[in-house]
């Protein structure tokens, strides 16, 4: 008997039997059950390797709609 894992959008999982699930696959997805994908583990990575993080922010220069103080000259 094989069996599926479902999820909703509140992120419950249920498991039903297969020969349930396949004919009614249209009636489950639409009360929002959809079948449950097992996320992949991510690789662990050293300490030792792990990519130094810059100081300065590069993306606070990129950004134009950051406030930057500029100086006004008055012309004679």
């Amino acid at each position: 008997m094989e069996m599926i894992k479902l999820v909703n959008g509140k992120g419950d999982i249920i498991e039903r039997k297969k020969i349930d699930y396949t004919p009614n696959i249209k009636i489950w997805e639409l009360r929002g059950w959809k079948p449950y994908v097992e996320p992949k583990p991510e690789p662990k990575i050293d300490n030792e390797w792990k990519k130094e993080e810059s100081i300065i922010d590069v993306d606070s220069f990129n950004n134009k709609s950051a406030k930057h103080k500029k100086s006004k000259k008055k012309g004679k």
